[in-house]
């Protein structure tokens, strides 16, 4: 086969997916380490690397704003964002630091605070974080003082209560540890199932007759199972027998005459000679080793190539083809052996 023609061969689903089913192993297997892998960074990133723990401490204010002569009250000034700014502006900060003992940094301190206000334009809240909870602690009682002293300075407010002051907590860490695992997995099982099809892609084997005649251009003949102890690519013992038949009736019709299978290999050839005999054919020694045995191959009535099923020999297949047909060989077909038969039955859906 032409190599633009062997790139349009096509993908045939059915046989890639039951392939993929068959490795469903290392799907799993992929999918757990990586699962452990994703996992395990995260929590030595989050946990045992974590950075300093943070603590917190909330105040909520309430305040009574002046009414002016028009009746028009001072909070149509003060939102969410303006009351985050008065909390960092000079006045209050200033006054915040006034109030702490020395050492305390005055861009640290304005960094801890972090004033908002709920839907209740009468309600704001701060709350203080750092990394030590007595500073935590330090700070919001100075801002709370703050605050309530701005409100006493201020025109606009009649008055600014605390009503609500907090212990200093240490803040809960939002840990996504079980996410992280599944999505780790998920994504080992994904990789894994693209770095499989694309090998099958790749892949030249052969495991059903259709693949061989559809790339080739010539029939195969019949098959014959994988050996007995090996139980899980053994087939049925009807459909057995029914390859059996059908591998002889087309050995009848096609290949009349002396008939030789000819293997690779010449590792391949007491198998080969075992499957030939089946069917009531000589065989020879490995082609590819033995270029010279074309001499008599001529002068039988045809070759039948005898193909491993599941092994990766399709370049190998196409110099033995290009060897055969330079000498004049008459290729009759191929058989198929060693074919597991979970899946051949699988394939085709036998009923028996």
């Amino acid at each position: 086969m032409a190599q633009e023609e062997w790139m349009q061969e096509g993908m045939d689903f059915r046989l890639t997916f039951l392939l993929l089913v068959r490795k469903i192993g290392y799907i799993i297997v992929a999918g757990i380490l990586c699962s452990a892998l994703a996992g395990g960074i995260y929590l030595v990133r989050h946990v045992v690397y974590a950075p300093a723990r943070e603590y917190e401490a909330v105040s909520r204010y309430y305040i009574d704003f002046t009414v002016d002569e028009n009746g028009d009250r001072a909070y149509d000034y003060y939102n969410a964002a303006t009351w985050n700014d008065v909390a960092a502006s000079d006045p209050i900060l200033d006054y915040t630091m006034s109030l702490l003992p020395e050492g305390y940094d005055k861009e640290t301190v304005k960094n801890a605070v972090f004033c908002e206000q709920p839907s209740d334009y009468r309600i704001i809240t701060t709350t203080v974080t750092t990394h030590d909870p007595e500073q935590t602690g330090a700070i919001q009682k100075a801002t709370e003082e703050s605050i309530l002293h701005f409100g006493n300075e201020m025109e606009e407010f009649e008055k600014i209560s605390v009503i609500m002051s907090s212990e200093t907590e240490l803040v809960a860490v939002d840990l996504h540890t079980f996410k992280v695992f599944v999505l780790g997995g998920i994504a080992g099982i994904l990789l894994m199932t693209v770095i499989l099809i694309f090998r099958m892609i790749l892949d030249t084997s052969i495991y059903v007759e259709s693949t061989f005649e559809r790339r080739y251009g010539y029939p195969v003949l019949g098959v014959v199972f994988a050996r007995k102890n090996k139980k899980r690519e053994m087939a049925g013992k009807e459909i057995q027998n029914l390859a059996l038949k059908e591998c002889r009736e087309n050995l009848s019709y096609l290949g009349g005459g002396e008939q030789i299978v000819v293997p690779l290999w010449d590792k391949e050839t007491e198998h080969v000679a075992k499957a030939a005999g089946k069917f009531g054919c000589k065989s020879s020694a490995g082609i590819l080793e033995h270029p010279e045995n074309c001499a008599k191959l001529r002068e039988a009535d045809g070759v039948i190539l005898a193909v491993k099923s599941g092994r990766d020999c399709g370049k190998q297949l196409d110099k033995a083809i290009s060897l055969l047909l330079k000498q004049g060989c008459k290729i009759t077909g191929a058989i198929l052996y060693d074919v597991n038969g979970r899946l051949y039955e699988t394939y085709y859906r036998f009923p028996v």
